[in-house]
């Protein structure tokens, strides 16, 4: 479309907005998904996947903190970069994971991939974020759904079996920015001088603080460099996974760890 001066305008952008969307309520439609659901809108997802950086601004005024994107592809949740500029330190940006060349399952579908090979990558992608404690967004529309559904049962009976045995997690998008903002506002510090370092006894110290609430905080500690770490102060569990000490805060604000250093042979 063009303005009555002839000059071409492109769609989402602010000579756009102004010139043929009065309501900019509206165009975003947060008050008819608010009415729709009955739920406060939280989350964003741009048509066509056309997210200019005036839209990120726009939405958080409007207290949406999450969106997708199509950019940053194959990451976790991010702050993202537009033109050299990044998003707001509490808006974040959820990279689409495609599936090779195919952005959604409608094109899988009309390059006639397989559903055995659809199922298999949803499968795959469960496997990777248990193994590397991590979060993707597979992003899908309801006709996409409908052309393999054999692959999104198994998906879904895949994921269920991780989930009973606590290795796998469903989690909004809003859900996640709530945790990863307060993950932010985190203090912590990891010392050997705190406990005084010395040949005989060498010790750190693991020491965190939040404003509210450490709850769900985490951090992974190598059990090749520290012995069994020891809560003195706060709520924490502690647990072996694999090859780490995985300290993670129960509640309250404040938390210390000692951390008893294991001699390393050296090479």
């Amino acid at each position: 479309p063009r303005d009555v001066q002839g000059r071409q305008l492109y769609m989402g952008s602010p000579e756009y907005m102004a010139e043929f969307c009065s309501d900019i309520e509206s165009f975003i439609n947060i008050e008819a998904v608010r009415t729709a659901s009955g739920q406060p809108v939280r989350e964003y997802s741009a048509p066509m996947g056309h997210h200019p950086l005036w839209v990120t601004h726009l939405i958080r005024e409007r207290g949406i903190h999450a969106y997708y994107f199509t950019g940053d592809t194959g990451m976790p949740p991010t702050r993202s970069y537009h033109k050299g500029a990044r998003s707001p330190a509490d808006v974040w940006a959820f990279p689409v994971m495609n599936f090779g060349p195919y952005a959604s399952f409608e094109e899988a579908r009309a390059k006639e991939v397989p559903e055995d090979d659809v199922a298999q990558w949803l499968m795959d992608m469960a496997d990777f974020v248990d193994r590397q404690k991590t979060i993707r967004l597979i992003y899908a529309h309801p006709p996409g759904v409908i052309k393999y559904p054999d692959a999104f049962k198994r998906w879904l009976q895949h994921t269920a079996a991780r989930a009973r045995e606590g290795r796998f997690r469903w989690m909004t998008m809003a859900k996640y920015t709530d945790f990863a903002n307060r993950r932010q506002a985190v203090q912590w510090t990891l010392t050997s001088e705190a406990l005084g370092k010395t040949p005989a006894s060498p010790k750190s110290l693991l020491r965190a603080s939040h404003a509210v609430d450490l709850g769900q905080m985490t951090w992974l500690l190598p059990a090749r460099r520290f012995a069994e770490p020891r809560v003195v102060s706060g709520s924490a569990d502690v647990a072996l996974d694999g090859d780490y000490w995985r300290v993670r805060a129960t509640h309250g604000v404040e938390l210390s760890v000692e951390l008893p250093e294991k001699s390393i042979p050296a090479k």
